[in-house]
């Protein structure tokens, strides 16, 4: 594999045939050119699986030979742990409720580990057990060198059951005293300090991440396939309707009036406690996605929101068209998302919606490379245009400006 200036590129055949590399430095909005070579591929790469462990040059991790479970997982340069040991579960921990007694929730049964993909590019542990509540589970954990995170993917293959049942995964993360943050639908709310009075804090919906940062460092955690997720345990498992007020009441106890304060999060990612308008069962094979981002510093907005959409947005491969464009347009401050481009309803402009993913009010200036519109105006919901602007755009905290660039 060779990039567009005839360097070579970091490349592996996987175990399915499919081979992989890795596209780094990709403009905004644009593309890279890279061509297959006959030439043997260079080997460029750190990524090692031996036995439990899996290693790139910038983290490492360790899987349970009993729960098939991350019990460890640490960046090169750093002591930190950032699994908490003293959780009930590790990372990608496997927990099933039959009913709603959470006090009997089966964890899987004896695993089977092999290595899957053994660098240099990827690495890669399959790790298969029987599970409660499905046919089969098989679980990949899998780190890519030059890359801070691991991706596992979960394989289940569901029974059929018409009892009330739930699958949990479960991830124990090790940030001491840390802050919970999680993205909904343009904001970003920590449990409690950011809900009104009577909200549901059993259970939350997630839009692309949730970050559990202090001062020092944190985790970032992408639920991608699965978007409810329960705080410090398995608290979602309310079978059966909710009475007016019960939200605010104690007793029941289960229904909290306030989140756990723990950095221990689930996954709650099947269930069949309701009845109406739903199904029965959820038989058949199923994939749950989960990308883990241990970091150094505090909190982020910036960089939370772009590992949210790189995770649920990601690179696309296609043959190369003859003269590719390197990049249409590009911003200018790292807090302010291109959350939309597309064209218009006419299909004489360009829509542009900007998001500020922080607290504060930011500017920011769009730099346009394949294309100069004749004018660019802010805009609303219906694609018109109401204001020309030029220069720096003011976007609100957790704002979303539109904007209409008339096309050429």
């Amino acid at each position: 594999m060779l990039d567009e200036l005839g360097h070579p590129v970091a490349c592996q055949r996987l175990a399915s045939g499919s081979l992989a590399f890795l596209a780094q430095q990709v403009p905004p909005f644009g593309t890279r050119r890279y061509h297959l070579s006959n030439l043997p591929p260079p080997v460029l790469g750190a990524a090692r699986a031996t036995g439990l462990t899996l290693q790139t040059s910038l983290l490492s991790l360790q899987v349970d030979l009993t729960s098939g479970a991350v019990t460890s997982l640490k960046l090169t340069d750093s002591d930190h742990e950032y699994v908490d040991l003293t959780s009930p579960v590790g990372l990608n921990d496997y927990r099933y409720v039959l009913g709603a007694d959470t006090e009997n929730a089966q964890g899987n049964g004896q695993v089977r580990i092999e290595v899957l993909e053994n660098g240099p590019l990827v690495a890669s542990l399959r790790i298969e057990s029987d599970a409660p509540g499905c046919n089969s589970l098989v679980r990949e954990v899998r780190v890519i060198d030059g890359l801070h995170r691991v991706e596992m993917i979960n394989h289940l293959d569901r029974m059929s059951v018409r009892e009330k049942d739930a699958v949990h995964i479960g991830f124990g993360f090790h940030v001491p005293e840390g802050t919970v943050r999680m993205e909904t639908p343009w904001a970003v709310v920590r449990p409690n300090e950011d809900q009104l009075p009577g909200a549901c804090c059993n259970w939350f919906t997630v839009q692309r991440w949730v970050d559990v940062s202090n001062l020092e460092l944190g985790v970032t955690w992408a639920p991608v396939d699965t978007p409810l997720m329960e705080i410090g345990g398995l608290t979602a498992n309310l079978v059966g309707g909710v009475g007016f007020g019960e939200w605010q009441t104690v007793p029941p106890e289960a229904y909290m009036t306030r989140a756990i304060d723990s950095q221990t999060l689930y996954s709650w990612a099947q269930n069949n406690h309701w009845n109406t308008n739903y199904k029965t069962d959820q038989p058949g094979r199923v994939t749950l996605r989960y990308v883990v981002r241990p970091h150094k510093g505090g909190y982020a907005a910036a960089m939370a929101a772009r590992f949210g959409h790189e995770t649920t947005r990601p690179l696309l491969v296609a043959s190369a068209c003859p003269n590719p464009a390197s990049s249409l347009l590009s911003i200018s401050t790292p807090e302010v998302l291109i959350e939309t481009l597309k064209v218009s309803a006419d299909g004489k402009a360009l829509i542009v919606r900007l998001f500020g993913v922080s607290d504060q009010p930011r500017t920011a200036t769009l730099a346009w490379h394949a294309i100069t519109p004749t004018a660019v105006w802010l805009s609303d919901l219906t694609e018109q245009p109401v204001t020309a602007v030029s220069g720096a755009i003011r976007v609100p905290a957790f704002g979303v400006v539109h904007l209409r660039a008339d096309l050429p």
